[in-house]
């Protein structure tokens, strides 16, 4: 399933095919309900005998208003493998405009486990709220994970309160309960018009359906240990953090990182194997690597065998593999054996090239990974993108005052050139390489006739063109 955008047709594409594997892909549209015919970003999951029951959710757009809300959510069923649907466009209760103005956009996921279906939603600006069907879809249980203090926020302006960043992800243990993690932050609206969010708050939370709720309380999910009324407790309820890798008590990182907006831990993934065995995945600013401007974030994770007591932060992209990339987007298999799986996308930048930073574009990598879920050793896969010719490694040193080298690990032959611009886009220096063979080339810059400050080098190779940053003192 996905959405359509720009199209003619309104509502989401299912494609469809009889034999798993092989055969054509059918085509149909689903409609939106009448007055609303547009919906957005689906999620899917399936359950039930042979995983013929599907259940789906779709977002209504969040600049229309339907059902009095801007952005409601919608829940979908069918028993018979999407040949027909039983119930469509159906907002849950506890989910109207009678709770909540709107929902926003990618903040939602949907899992279903047998008959078992459970729907978490949430973001800075609503409750973090669980929806659990145990019978497959019929009938729904919410529980207020965390209460927001602004109930109906409508543009009134707020105190700074902390929240969850909308970022979470939730799995069934083998008896069937949720277990929930999700990214902390602090948010504000000062004059009601504007909302407002503290990249340097951070904490991944931990929930279970038998604990008590978070409540209402601004300073409810306040992640540091001297923050009076937080209700977070420290490897029970806060399970990740920045860590702190030379031990010197405090957190050294430089003055910026790559935003997200999310908080400075966050994007956390859960995995659950058949002995309740719990691996809790996550992305984090961390501490020492940095390419002179911004610190990286590495993935980290923990185990725990209960939720109650949780070992030792291990970091999943150490020396001596890549430390100095940025580890982004973990997405974890529902299915493991001796390890857990995952994917997570890296690049050679911290931050986006489409919202806050707003970096240049640049090659991004998609690796998969197993984890031993008794004992940390790593190993991945990288897909390599076959339409990208090089692959070009951030300069060393950086920041430098004299000369600096470039490493381009070339695919094939092919003509090699790099042009370093200033800040405004202009040209300041060329170099090229000329015809180089397939392998590593050492590209260097000599500095010493540049003005102190940030530039942007690309390197041109083949039908590639690759850009990073460096600074010259």
């Amino acid at each position: 399933m996905s959405h359509l955008s720009g199209g003619t047709d309104e509502g989401l594409m299912i494609l469809t095919r009889v034999n798993k594997g092989s055969g054509d892909w059918n085509e149909t549209i689903f409609p939106g309900p009448d007055g609303c015919e547009t919906i957005l970003w689906p999620r899917i999951a399936t359950g039930g005998v042979d995983h013929s029951v599907i259940h789906m959710l779709a977002l209504t757009p969040l600049n229309v208003l339907y059902q009095g809300m801007e952005g409601a959510l919608l829940y979908s069923q069918s028993t018979d493998g999407g040949a027909t649907w039983v119930q469509q466009n159906v907002i849950l209760e506890g989910m109207t405009s009678n709770e909540y103005t709107g929902i926003a956009g990618d903040t939602y996921e949907i899992q279903a486990q047998d008959n078992n279906v459970a729907i978490l939603v949430g973001d800075p600006w609503c409750d973090l709220m669980l929806f659990k069907s145990t019978d497959g879809g019929d009938n729904w249980v919410k529980t207020i994970i965390w209460e927001h203090p602004y109930p109906m926020w409508n543009g009134t302006p707020t105190d700074t309160f902390y929240c969850a960043d909308g970022a979470h992800h939730f799995a069934f243990d083998p008896d069937g309960m949720v277990h929930v993690v999700f990214g902390i932050n602090r948010a504000l609206s000062v004059d009601g018009t504007a909302q407002f969010w503290f990249p340097g708050v951070g904490g991944i939370g931990y929930w279970n359906e038998d604990r008590p709720t978070f409540s209402n309380n601004i300073n409810a999910l306040c992640p540091y240990a001297n923050c009076p009324d937080s209700e977070l407790i420290d490897d029970y309820s806060l399970i990740g953090w920045t860590q702190d890798i030379n031990n010197n008590g405090e957190i050294d990182v430089l003055d910026d990182w790559g935003t997200y907006y999310l908080g400075f831990s966050s994007m956390p993934q859960i995995h659950i194997d058949h002995n309740s065995r719990i691996c809790v995945a996550f992305s984090s600013v961390t501490e020492i690597y940095d390419n002179g401007i911004q610190n990286y974030r590495h993935l980290w994770v923990r185990f725990s065998s209960d939720g109650d007591f949780w070992e030792p932060f291990y970091d999943l992209s150490p020396d001596p593999l890549h430390p100095f990339n940025e580890f982004v987007f973990p997405s974890v298999a529902t299915w493991s054996d001796n390890d857990f799986y995952l994917v997570y996308q890296y690049d050679h930048e911290p931050g986006l090239a489409v919202k806050g930073d707003e970096d240049p574009y640049i090659e991004n990598t998609i690796r998969f990974m197993k984890v031993p879920i008794l004992g940390v050793s790593i190993e991945e896969n990288e897909f390599p993108n076959p339409n990208v010719d090089a692959d070009v490694l951030q300069n060393v040193p950086n920041p430098f005052n004299d000369k600096t080298t470039i490493g381009v690990n070339v695919r094939k032959a092919t003509n090699l050139t790099l042009e370093v611009a200033n800040v405004m886009g202009q040209k300041v220096k060329t170099i090229d390489v000329g015809f180089v063979l397939p392998g590593m080339n050492k590209i260097e810059v000599d500095g010493s006739t540049l003005n102190p400050g940030l530039y942007f080098y690309t390197v041109k190779a083949g039908s590639s063109a690759i850009t990073r940053k460096m600074i010259v003192e």
